[in-house]
């Protein structure tokens, strides 16, 4: 197979086995986990969420006002900077060649 060669196209039964086996498997990990811990796992889970939100508000307010007002700066820094090349081939790191 040549690095030219187009890739075929994605197994998309494969993926949905991949999805519905991982889906099988955490919600079978979460009832054993529920009934060894008697339901305190609930409480848990909720303040796991909870904190969830708040960094994803978080990132909504801060985070991603913060990027776009560094972002003149970033690219800046890139241009600049010597150890960005950037000129390698896309071959040398294509996953096509593992």
């Amino acid at each position: 197979m040549e690095f030219d060669d187009p890739l075929p196209p994605p197994d998309h039964r494969s993926s949905l086995l991949t999805v519905m086996l991982t889906l099988i498997g955490g919600s079978l990990f979460l009832v054993i986990l529920f009934i060894t811990c008697g339901g305190f796992i609930i409480p848990i889970g909720a303040i796991v969420a909870g904190v969830a939100v708040i960094g994803v508000i978080h990132y909504l307010l801060w985070g991603h006002s913060l990027s776009e007002a560094v972002a003149d700066e970033r690219e800046q820094h890139e241009a600049t900077d010597p150890m960005a090349d950037d000129d390698w081939p896309e071959e040398r790191f294509s996953s096509r060649r593992l």
